[in-house]
């Protein structure tokens, strides 16, 4: 999952931080997958599945934020 969520945001983002030029949008998308990685990878292996779950939720939440905010921001211009 992690191969198609993560350069596909990256690629979705950067475009539109060149158009908006709006930073704070790619450091919520940063958080996201930050996130998303951390919990598909050492949360899952070394801890319990509830903070798996919710590392995972927070990270897809943060990464849904940015992404919307991008498209409003492009949209908006």
């Amino acid at each position: 999952m992690l191969f198609f969520v993560i350069p596909i945001s990256a690629i979705a983002l950067y475009y539109g931080f060149k158009h908006h030029r709006n930073k704070n949008i790619l450091v919520v998308g940063f958080f996201g997958a930050f996130f998303l990685i951390l919990g598909a990878t050492l949360v899952h292996n070394y801890l319990d599945n509830v903070y798996d779950v919710v590392i995972t939720i927070t990270g897809s939440f943060f990464l849904a934020a940015a992404h919307f905010n991008n498209h409003q921001m492009t949209h908006a211009h």
